[in-house]
């Protein structure tokens, strides 16, 4: 641990002010790219596959690379006593008291077959909880839908010019979007809760799937959990009055091998139907 790490709200309100400064001047950069590259998106300086830890049918562009090198920079200048921990490969110091959690393009995929279903996320953990999250959805029309989404610890979560966000007040099962997830070539979703949903969806984009709870979509989401997919999101469901836990109802921390989101007024179905449910991939 890093006992000199700084202390305190004013760390905790300057780290907000820069994760979300950071996150639009990557989405800036991801903008551009964008309209530059995606007519060309299979040709290898644009996009790649990458069967390691990714999953066969992960996507890897340069511009995730490009985005991370830019965003841990610019965190490191700033705060060079935070650990960092970042998709693509970086973890420094991740047992730091105070570490960020970096996905630079959750949604690559979506980048590289021209969907708006994009992110750049970013969330601050104090001892492997969030107590700071920012999220810039670069393709998306500001005019239309909220673009950038943060929340403070105990503060609330926000939309852009400081609209507060709120988890649907919806308590049943029957009316919820489920956000399943895919890896490895298959679908990661409990066929038991399927069968009980209104409908399902699979944007591939975490951040964009909570972001939409925490905007008040009665939504599911649960999968296997990975810090940096999950961190930015799990905040702003749990401060625009959600619930987020493993599937064991324990609170979602940065080491918690499940996750499940939803409303919180749904919660405890789901969890008793998926942990009921004998044929799901999840855990």
């Amino acid at each position: 641990m890093n006992e000199h790490a700084p202390r305190g709200e004013k760390y905790i309100q300057d780290a907000a002010d820069e994760a979300n400064q950071v996150v639009v001047k990557a989405g800036e950069i991801a903008k551009e790219w964008f309209r530059e590259h995606h007519l060309d998106r299979q040709q290898p300086d644009v996009a790649q596959t990458k069967s390691s830890s990714h999953g066969a049918a992960s996507y890897v562009t340069k511009l995730d690379h490009h985005l991370q090198t830019v965003i841990v920079n610019k965190l490191r200048q700033t705060f060079p006593k935070f650990g960092v921990v970042a998709e693509e490969n970086t973890t420094e110091d991740s047992l730091a008291e105070f570490t960020w959690y970096i996905d630079p393009l959750d949604g690559t995929a979506n980048f590289v077959h021209g969907f708006p279903q994009v992110s750049i996320a970013i969330a601050l953990c104090h001892n492997h909880q969030p107590v700071v999250s920012a999220i810039h959805f670069p393709l998306l029309d500001p005019q239309l839908f909220e673009t950038d989404l943060y929340a403070i610890r105990g503060k609330g979560a926000f939309g852009r010019k400081l609209k507060p966000l709120q988890v649907s007040d919806n308590a049943e099962v029957g009316q919820a979007v489920y956000f399943i997830g895919s890896g490895n070539g298959q679908a990661y979703a409990s066929p038991a809760l399927w069968r009980q949903v209104l409908l399902t969806r699979m944007f591939e984009s975490s951040s964009y799937q909570l972001g939409q709870i925490a905007d008040g979509v009665n939504g599911i989401y649960l999968l296997n959990s990975v810090p940096w997919d999950v961190a930015a999101g799990a905040l702003l469901v749990t401060e625009a009055g959600g619930k987020v836990t493993d599937l064991d109802g324990n609170p979602w921390n940065t080491s918690s091998k499940t996750v499940l989101a939803t409303n919180g007024r749904i919660h405890d179905q789901v969890l008793e139907i998926v942990n009921n449910d004998s044929e799901n991939p999840v855990g």
